[in-house]
Protein backbone atom coordinates (compact mmCIF):
# COMPACT_ATOMS: atom_id res chain seq x y z
CA UNK A 1 0.00 0.00 0.00
CA UNK A 2 2.69 2.41 0.87
CA UNK A 3 4.15 1.79 -3.02
CA UNK A 4 1.13 2.49 -4.61
CA UNK A 5 1.12 5.94 -2.38
CA UNK A 6 4.57 6.99 -3.36
CA UNK A 7 4.11 5.94 -6.72
CA UNK A 8 2.82 8.66 -9.81
CA UNK A 9 -0.58 6.06 -9.65
CA UNK A 10 -1.24 6.53 -5.87
CA UNK A 11 -0.96 10.48 -6.15
CA UNK A 12 -3.24 10.68 -8.97
CA UNK A 13 -5.58 8.14 -7.16
CA UNK A 14 -5.48 10.26 -3.85
CA UNK A 15 -6.02 13.25 -5.97
CA UNK A 16 -9.22 11.77 -7.38
CA UNK A 17 -10.30 10.62 -3.87
CA UNK A 18 -9.99 13.92 -2.77
CA UNK A 19 -11.81 15.61 -5.24
CA UNK A 20 -14.38 13.45 -5.79
CA UNK A 21 -15.25 13.96 -1.64
CA UNK A 22 -14.85 17.48 -2.06
CA UNK A 23 -17.84 17.68 -5.05
CA UNK A 24 -20.08 15.48 -3.12
CA UNK A 25 -19.41 17.50 -0.13
CA UNK A 26 -20.48 20.54 -1.96
CA UNK A 27 -23.23 18.83 -3.81
CA UNK A 28 -24.63 17.57 -0.67
CA UNK A 29 -24.42 21.01 0.96
CA UNK A 30 -26.66 22.44 -2.16
CA UNK A 31 -29.54 20.19 -1.63
CA UNK A 32 -29.51 20.50 2.09
CA UNK A 33 -29.72 24.05 2.08
CA UNK A 34 -32.86 25.93 0.88
CA UNK A 35 -34.31 29.60 0.58
CA UNK A 36 -36.88 28.47 3.55
CA UNK A 37 -33.72 28.34 5.78
CA UNK A 38 -32.24 31.64 5.10
CA UNK A 39 -33.34 34.09 7.22
CA UNK A 40 -34.70 37.26 5.27
CA UNK A 41 -32.54 40.03 4.59
CA UNK A 42 -28.80 38.05 5.37
CA UNK A 43 -27.85 37.82 1.84
CA UNK A 44 -26.01 40.71 0.50
CA UNK A 45 -24.66 41.96 -3.17
CA UNK A 46 -21.21 40.19 -2.32
CA UNK A 47 -23.03 37.05 -1.84
CA UNK A 48 -24.32 37.00 -5.43
CA UNK A 49 -21.97 35.92 -8.33
CA UNK A 50 -20.68 38.46 -10.64
CA UNK A 51 -23.19 37.27 -13.48
CA UNK A 52 -26.26 37.85 -11.09
CA UNK A 53 -25.23 40.90 -10.09
CA UNK A 54 -24.54 42.12 -13.83
CA UNK A 55 -28.04 41.28 -14.43
CA UNK A 56 -30.10 43.19 -12.00
CA UNK A 57 -27.41 46.14 -12.24
CA UNK A 58 -29.33 46.24 -15.92
CA UNK A 59 -32.93 45.36 -14.85
CA UNK A 60 -32.88 42.22 -15.95
CA UNK A 61 -33.53 40.69 -12.66
CA UNK A 62 -36.52 42.03 -10.76
CA UNK A 63 -35.70 43.39 -6.95
CA UNK A 64 -37.98 42.54 -4.52
CA UNK A 65 -38.02 43.48 -1.06
CA UNK A 66 -37.66 40.83 1.59
CA UNK A 67 -40.73 40.86 4.15
CA UNK A 68 -40.95 43.89 6.45
CA UNK A 69 -39.38 46.05 4.07
CA UNK A 70 -40.94 49.39 3.95
CA UNK A 71 -41.49 51.80 0.22
CA UNK A 72 -42.85 55.31 0.44
CA UNK A 73 -44.34 58.08 -1.88
CA UNK A 74 -46.07 60.91 -2.99
CA UNK A 75 -49.30 60.85 -4.52
CA UNK A 76 -51.65 63.89 -6.11
CA UNK A 77 -54.58 64.15 -8.34
CA UNK A 78 -56.65 66.84 -9.15
CA UNK A 79 -59.32 67.76 -12.06
CA UNK A 80 -62.60 67.75 -13.37
CA UNK A 81 -64.73 64.13 -13.10
CA UNK A 82 -65.33 61.54 -15.84
CA UNK A 83 -68.90 60.72 -17.07
CA UNK A 84 -69.09 58.28 -14.38
CA UNK A 85 -68.41 60.67 -11.72
CA UNK A 86 -64.67 59.88 -11.15
CA UNK A 87 -61.26 61.72 -10.60
CA UNK A 88 -58.36 59.04 -10.15
CA UNK A 89 -54.83 58.17 -10.63
CA UNK A 90 -52.27 54.85 -10.30
CA UNK A 91 -49.52 55.05 -7.95
CA UNK A 92 -47.07 52.47 -9.00
CA UNK A 93 -44.63 50.44 -6.17
CA UNK A 94 -40.63 51.56 -6.65
CA UNK A 95 -40.22 47.69 -6.45
CA UNK A 96 -43.17 44.84 -6.45
CA UNK A 97 -44.20 43.77 -2.73
CA UNK A 98 -44.34 40.42 -1.97
CA UNK A 99 -48.16 40.20 -1.93
CA UNK A 100 -51.36 42.38 -2.63
CA UNK A 101 -51.17 44.67 0.92
CA UNK A 102 -54.67 45.57 2.79
CA UNK A 103 -54.93 49.39 2.26
CA UNK A 104 -56.07 52.25 5.20
CA UNK A 105 -56.97 56.26 4.24
CA UNK A 106 -56.18 58.21 7.32
CA UNK A 107 -57.88 61.79 6.48
CA UNK A 108 -56.45 65.04 6.59
CA UNK A 109 -55.75 65.90 10.42
CA UNK A 110 -56.25 62.71 11.81
CA UNK A 111 -54.81 60.25 13.93
CA UNK A 112 -53.26 56.88 12.63
CA UNK A 113 -54.35 53.64 13.24
CA UNK A 114 -52.97 50.34 14.70
CA UNK A 115 -51.84 49.34 11.25
CA UNK A 116 -50.86 53.08 9.99
CA UNK A 117 -49.02 54.83 13.13
CA UNK A 118 -47.29 57.38 11.22
CA UNK A 119 -48.36 60.64 10.24
CA UNK A 120 -48.15 63.06 6.98
CA UNK A 121 -44.64 63.93 7.56
CA UNK A 122 -43.31 60.65 8.45
CA UNK A 123 -45.75 57.58 6.88
CA UNK A 124 -45.49 54.36 7.93
CA UNK A 125 -47.44 51.04 7.31
CA UNK A 126 -47.49 47.72 9.41
CA UNK A 127 -46.42 44.43 7.45
CA UNK A 128 -49.00 43.63 4.74
CA UNK A 129 -50.40 47.08 4.72
CA UNK A 130 -50.67 50.22 2.65
CA UNK A 131 -51.07 53.47 4.37
CA UNK A 132 -52.19 56.58 2.81
CA UNK A 133 -51.80 60.05 4.66
CA UNK A 134 -54.15 62.99 2.75
CA UNK A 135 -52.76 66.24 3.19
CA UNK A 136 -55.22 68.11 1.69
CA UNK A 137 -58.48 67.52 0.12
CA UNK A 138 -60.52 69.75 -2.82
CA UNK A 139 -64.17 69.08 -3.09
CA UNK A 140 -66.87 66.35 -1.49
CA UNK A 141 -66.77 62.86 -2.41
CA UNK A 142 -65.64 59.43 -1.24
CA UNK A 143 -62.11 58.63 -1.45
CA UNK A 144 -60.81 54.79 -1.89
CA UNK A 145 -57.89 52.78 -3.13
CA UNK A 146 -58.28 50.28 -5.19
CA UNK A 147 -56.85 47.22 -6.50
CA UNK A 148 -55.32 48.25 -10.44
CA UNK A 149 -56.61 45.11 -12.26
CA UNK A 150 -59.55 43.98 -10.28
CA UNK A 151 -60.49 47.14 -9.00
CA UNK A 152 -61.20 45.57 -5.71
CA UNK A 153 -61.68 48.09 -2.47
CA UNK A 154 -59.42 48.41 0.17
CA UNK A 155 -56.14 46.69 -1.88
CA UNK A 156 -53.35 46.76 -3.67
CA UNK A 157 -51.66 44.35 -6.42
CA UNK A 158 -47.88 43.30 -5.93
CA UNK A 159 -47.36 46.83 -8.32
CA UNK A 160 -49.05 49.54 -7.24
CA UNK A 161 -52.78 50.54 -6.65
CA UNK A 162 -55.36 53.19 -7.81
CA UNK A 163 -56.46 56.28 -6.14
CA UNK A 164 -60.33 57.52 -6.68
CA UNK A 165 -62.38 60.18 -5.49
CA UNK A 166 -65.87 59.41 -6.34
CA UNK A 167 -68.78 62.82 -6.76
CA UNK A 168 -66.19 65.08 -5.54
CA UNK A 169 -67.51 68.00 -7.62
CA UNK A 170 -66.73 69.44 -10.55
CA UNK A 171 -62.68 70.40 -9.12
CA UNK A 172 -61.53 67.09 -6.91
CA UNK A 173 -58.61 66.70 -5.75
CA UNK A 174 -56.27 65.38 -2.99
CA UNK A 175 -52.89 65.65 -2.28
CA UNK A 176 -51.01 63.00 0.29
CA UNK A 177 -48.06 60.60 1.07
CA UNK A 178 -47.97 56.67 0.97
CA UNK A 179 -46.31 53.97 2.94
CA UNK A 180 -46.27 50.26 2.18
CA UNK A 181 -44.79 47.25 4.16
CA UNK A 182 -44.34 43.99 2.50
CA UNK A 183 -45.73 41.28 4.48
Amino acid sequence: MRNLIRSRGGIVLAFVLGAACASAATATAAALITGAQIKDGTITNRDLGPTLRAKIAEGLVPFQPHRGRMVSGVVAVRGAPTADGYVETGVSFPAPVTSALKTQVIPVGSRGTLQCQGSADEPSAGRGYMCLYLTARFGTGSVAVLHPVSQEPRTTSRFGFVVQIQDGGPDAGLRGVWAATSP
